[in-house]
C-alpha cells in the first residue's frame, strides 16, 4: 500500500460530505463552479509543474539519480503531450488525476442529488474493470469515486458498522496486524524474494486488483477507528505533525514533490533503511515548518 490511496480516497469522501451531503440545499450552479474552479487550478499545476522539471531536466542533463522519463523529442509536441495530459513529469504526478476527477465529480454530485449513486457506482467499478490493463486515470478513479459514495453516505455508513457482528469487530485489528506484518516480512526479508514475486500482480499498483482494494479498505478502517476511539490522545502526541499536514494535504503533496525531485539526485537507488527513514523525516519536518511558517501559502494551493 501507498499513500496514494489514502489521498484518493479521502479526497473523494470531503467532495461527497463538503461538496454533496453538506451542500446538497444550494444551488448545483454554484457548487459546481467550486469544483470546476478548484480542477482548473490543479490542471495548471500539473501542467506547470511538468514543463518546469522538464526543464530543470534538460538543464542538469545526464545524471545517474536523475528522475527518468523526462521528454527528449519536439518542443511543440511536448507542450502538447503536456496540456492533454499525456505526459507528466515530476513527482506530484497524480495532480493530473485529481484535476479531472474534480470536474467529472460535477456529474457525481448532480447523480447523487437526484437518487442515481447506483450510476456513480456502475460507471466506476466499469471503468475500473476494462480499464484495469489500461491506464492509471481509469483504475484509480475508483477510490476516487468510491470515497465520494461513502463521504455521501457516511452517516449511514457509521450506523451500519454498529450493526455488524461482535465476532467481526473483534477480529478487525488481529487481521489488520496479521496483513501487515506479513507484507513487511516478505517485502523487506530477501529470503522471501521468489514469494513477494510470485504475490506482487495481485497487489500491482497501476492496476488496482481487488486484493489490494481489499487490503486499503481493511487497513484504512481500522486505521479510522483507531484514530476515532482515541482521538484526544492522537491530537495530542502525532497530531501535532499529521493534522497540518492533512489539513493542507494539496500543499503537502506538491510540497512533496518538487522536494524529493531535487534530494533524489543526491540519493542513491539503494540505500540502508535508516537512511530512508532519516531522509523521510527531514522531508516531513520541512513541509511541516513550511506549513507552519505559512511559506507560499498565497501560492500553492492547499
Amino acid at each position: 500500500m501507498s499513500a496514494a490511496e489514502g489521498f484518493f480516497f479521502l479526497s473523494g469522501m470531503m467532495i461527497g460530505i463538503v461538496r454533496g451531503r453538506k451542500e446538497q440545499h444550494k444551488p448545483l450552479r454554484g457548487v459546481s463552479h467550486k469544483l470546476l474552479r478548484r480542477s482548473v487550478v490543479l490542471y495548471a499545476w500539473a501542467v506547470g509543474m511538468t514543463l518546469a522539471f522538464t526543464w530543470v531536466a534538460h538543464i542538469i542533463g545526464p545524471h545517474p539519480y536523475l528522475k527518468a522519463g523526462a521528454w527528449q523529442g519536439d518542443m511543440g509536441q511536448l507542450i502538447w503531450h503536456t496540456l492533454t495530459l499525456q505526459y507528466v513529469y515530476s513527482w506530484s504526478d497524480f495532480l493530473r488525476y485529481y484535476a479531472v476527477y474534480l470536474a467529472l465529480s460535477v456529474g457525481a454530485i448532480a447523480l447523487l442529488r437526484t437518487h442515481k449513486s447506483w450510476v456513480i457506482a456502475v460507471l466506476s467499478v466499469v471503468a475500473w474493470a476494462f480499464g484495469r490493463h489500461q491506464t492509471e486515470f481509469l483504475t484509480w478513479q475508483l477510490l476516487f469515486f468510491g470515497g465520494v459514495l461513502v463521504g455521501w453516505y457516511w452517516q449511514r455508513i457509521l450506523q451500519w458498522t454498529k450493526k455488524l457482528p461482535k465476532f467481526l469487530i473483534a477480529l478487525h485489528y488481529p487481521l489488520v496486524i496479521a496483513t501487515v506484518t506479513y507484507s513487511a516480512v516478505i517485502t523487506f526479508n530477501t529470503s522471501y524474494a521468489d514469494l513477494h514475486n510470485q504475490l506482487a500482480p495481485y497487489f500491482f499498483r497501476a492496476e488496482m486488483p481487488p486484493l489490494r482494494i481489499g487490503i486499503f479498505i481493511l487497513w484504512f478502517s481500522a486505521l479510522y477507528r483507531f484514530v476515532r476511539t482515541h482521538e484526544a490522545l492522537c491530537a495530542k502526541t502525532i497530531g501535532k505533525l499529521l493534522i497540518p499536514l492533512g489539513q493542507h494535504s494539496l500543499y503537502s503533496y506538491i510540497l512533496h514533490g518538487v522536494i524529493v525531485y531535487f534530494v533524489h539526485l543526491w540519493i542513491p537507488p539503494q540505500t540502508p533503511i535508516y537512511i530512508n527513514i532519516a531522509i523521510t523525516a527531514a522531508t516531513l519536518g520541512i513541509i511541516w515548518l513550511a506549513i507552519e511558517q505559512r511559506f507560499l501559502h498565497w501560492f500553492i494551493p492547499r
